[in-house]
């Protein structure tokens, strides 16, 4: 190709007045400098570039296809054409804007692609650097006044978020179609957890629009397909999109007059039936045929579909995890290390925690503390702690389990300190204990005992309270630490 012939095109082009003669140019120096001969791009992509002011829209919008063509030919355009997508986003004309944000979405599918593909290449790092400049500044035009270029723009969200996510087993799209899994190890300026942020929140920009009060229906109807389309390829915002969509049948939005919830309704009832077909919906076929229903869906469109019995079964068979302890607070260096009951009961098993408990008891000292029997004394710390943990643990096994309290040793009669509770809803009660000396022997078989009943008392408690009661009561005696020191200092005149 001689690189005089493309001059002459442009410069006759320039002169000429005519929107077919210029149109017509446009498309001969693309088949010249992009498909024929690609080394001349260079040349004369700041010469084309020149057509961005013709005053006619049909030009300008020719020129966006021929830039777009130019980066999926060399990516390095794309840093030169920055300021060009700029002045496109702000054009006169709503076609020239919608068209410049569909190329767009076309430019940064491909920039990730060939950044993924050559991470290391000279340049690939400012190329991604000025893909995202161009999103940033194509993302404004959610402020538009014209309803065609907001929903182009929300079309151009839709693929920011399926680039800036995994895909899942049910995505329909091919493998090689973009998304984070084609960032491949340490990548040398991607960071798949910061994009896939990134597509979190674009996801709930589309969300929050759709909330809003100044969407219309026309834009509504976009929103509500690009969310489907969204929980279609990925399964992870399935859960969202079902609850924002059944919400939308139960409040639409208020600014909407009759008409339009209706259209909205019909609008609804398709993008349900959709994800109803998914399999990632499963889970949530009890929630999704009911709404079809009351939308006025026939049985025919939802039967065929329905799974309702096979997710029963399926979230029977499957087990159900244990919830996560909420991270307990900080305590201060005076408190005593006690473990949670939901701790507890969610890491030991049962032989676990009776072994536990046992252990506990035989450490247990042969005589009273003096600072608990004595009430005329101000309690200590320690008295205190015990005071309290003697309550929590004996009020629930009296009222669960009365065998229990038979089969503890018998002690001396004391009353232990008053202590204030802490919710005042509740009435303050205590705890009377008898000692007496035993034998060692007789010690261990007295508990032996008591604990056998004590496991043995599931089939008895009719309540899940009482069962509630009985378990506080097997870990507050297992991580009751009142009397470690008692028990250091005595082991230490053994020895």
């Amino acid at each position: 190709v001689d690189a005089n012939q493309v001059a002459d095109i442009l410069n006759n082009a320039q002169l000429d007045s005519s929107k077919d003669a210029k149109l017509l140019a446009l498309s001969q120096v693309e088949e010249l400098i992009i498909r024929k001969d690609s080394r001349l791009l260079d040349n004369f992509f700041d010469e084309v570039l020149q057509f961005q002011i013709d005053s006619n829209a049909d030009v300008r919008k020719q020129l966006i296809a021929f830039v777009e063509k130019a980066i999926s030919t060399d990516i390095n355009m794309l840093r030169r054409s920055v300021e060009a997508w700029q002045y496109f986003y702000v054009d006169s004309s709503s076609q020239v804007v919608k068209r410049a944000l569909q190329a767009t979405s076309n430019v940064v599918k491909r920039t990730l692609m060939e950044c993924c593909d050559h991470p290391h290449r000279r340049g690939m790092k400012e190329a991604w650097v000025a893909a995202m400049t161009i999103t940033e500044r194509a993302l404004e035009c959610r402020a538009a006044t014209n309803d065609g270029v907001k929903g182009a723009c929300y079309k151009l969200i839709e693929t920011m978020v399926l680039l800036f996510s995994f895909r899942t087993e049910s995505a329909r799209k091919p493998a090689s179609d973009p998304s984070l899994d084609l960032i491949s190890g340490a990548h040398p300026f991607l960071q798949p957890l910061e994009l896939q942020k990134q597509g979190r929140r674009f996801f709930s920009t589309l969300i929050e629009v759709s909330r809003s009060d100044g969407v219309r229906t026309t834009n509504m109807t976009i929103l509500l397909g690009s969310l489907v389309h969204i929980a279609r390829q990925r399964n992870q915002f399935m859960k969202q999109t079902v609850t924002h969509l059944i919400g939308l049948t139960q409040e639409p939005p208020k600014h909407f007059k009759p008409s339009a919830v209706t259209s909205l309704n019909r609008t609804l009832k398709t993008q349900l039936l959709l994800l109803l077909k998914e399999e990632g919906s499963l889970e949530h076929h009890e929630q999704l045929i009911p709404t079809l229903e009351a939308l006025g869906s026939q049985p025919h469109e939802y039967r065929p579909h329905d799974r309702r019995a096979e997710a029963r079964s399926k979230a029977a068979q499957t087990p159900k995890r244990p919830a996560a302890a909420a991270p307990e607070p900080k305590r201060a260096k005076s408190e005593s290390s006690t473990l949670s009951f939901e701790y507890l009961t969610t890491h030991l098993t049962r032989a676990q925690l009776v072994e536990l408990v046992m252990t506990s008891l035989l450490q247990l000292p042969a005589t009273m503390p003096a600072s608990l029997l004595q009430p005329d004394v101000a309690p200590t710390a320690l008295a205190a702690r015990a005071s309290r943990q003697t309550e929590t643990v004996a009020a629930p096994v009296a009222e669960a389990e009365p065998e229990i309290a038979e089969a503890l040793p018998t002690l001396e009669t004391m009353q232990a300190p008053a202590q204030p509770l802490r919710r005042a809803s509740l009435t303050r009660k205590t705890f009377t204990v008898t000692v007496t000396p035993v034998a060692a022997e007789q010690a261990h078989k007295q508990l032996l005992a008591s604990f056998e009943r004590m496991l043995g008392s599931d089939e008895r408690i009719a309540t899940r309270d009482g069962l509630r009661r009985r378990q506080a009561a097997l870990c507050q005696m297992a991580t009751a630490t009142a009397y470690t020191d008692k028990i250091d200092d005595k082991d230490d005149k053994d020895d």
